[in-house]
């Protein structure tokens, strides 16, 4: 055989193993490029998440400090609500009624202050108890 032949041959088997090697090449080089592609998409969704996030954690914050607020505004009108019980009760027994009749309508007017001030301490406990609720809520978020 012919020595160019021979180097045509050899020429050619290399020239195959080379498309061979660079068909190879490219495939990967498309899935890598694939496979950025989907990681970019993750990536991008990710911040998007974490964007959403941070937002829904500022909300929760503005919302706890504003329950906070309202939970001492609550506590301190039970807080009044007692001072003022205590002083209705001091003035019914400092004026120190002498007759039945006396004793009576004072005990009535007693437990008509209590009432009033059995009423507004619920309404107030039961107002920190929604505020409490709503801050759990939030945390949860």
């Amino acid at each position: 055989m012919r020595p160019e032949v021979v180097a045509f041959r050899e020429l050619d088997a290399l020239v195959r193993k080379l498309t061979e090697q660079l068909a190879v090449f490219r495939r990967r080089a498309m899935t890598a490029e694939s496979r950025v592609r989907e990681l970019e998409l993750m990536l991008a969704s990710a911040h998007d998440a974490t964007t959403s996030a941070q937002a829904e954690l500022v909300r929760a914050q503005d919302e706890l400090a504003e329950t906070r607020i309202a939970e001492r505004k609550a506590l301190t009108a039970i807080d009044r609500a007692r001072a003022d019980a205590r002083v209705a009760v001091a003035s019914v027994v400092a004026s120190a009624p002498a007759t039945d009749a006396d004793l009576i309508r004072a005990n009535a007017e007693l437990r008509t202050l209590l009432q009033e001030a059995r009423d507004r301490t619920t309404a107030l406990m039961e107002r920190v108890r929604f505020l409490r609720q709503q801050l759990g809520h939030g945390a949860e978020k």
